[in-house]
């Protein structure tokens, strides 16, 4: 009778795992980026002008700016720490970028973005 119940248990798990070997592949993301991003690093980044694509900033406020965080493994670097961070998300595919300072242009380059990208502009 223990030899049936054991046998019958076994069984129905068998069965419940191979069910789930046979189970179309599900298309889910998760993670903690899954749009392109482009972090401009500048000495001073106050009162710049930025376009990428159609997106523009006409002038950047000490608002937008946010603080640089460690590189790899928790290394520092004193002179990247003192400066201007900017990271702006971007669509995917071939952008045109340009930052300019009183009407300047500093920085103009096409870039090309994949999703989950993050490239960085080091000014």
């Amino acid at each position: 009778m223990k030899r049936n119940i054991k046998s019958g248990l076994l069984l129905s798990l068998l069965v419940v795992l191979m069910s789930g070997c046979g189970s179309p592949l599900r298309s889910e993301e998760r993670g903690l980026a899954s749009q392109a991003q482009i972090r401009i690093i500048a000495d001073d980044l106050i009162g710049a002008s930025i376009a990428i694509g159609d997106f523009t900033i006409e002038r950047v406020a000490k608002e937008d700016l946010e603080r640089y965080r460690f590189g790899i493994a928790g290394s520092s670097d004193p002179d990247r720490q003192r400066k201007h961070v900017l990271t702006i998300e971007v669509d995917p595919g071939l952008l045109n970028v340009e930052i300019g300072f009183a009407g300047k242009k500093v920085f103009s380059e096409e870039m090309y973005f994949v999703k989950g990208q993050l490239r960085e502009v080091d000014l």
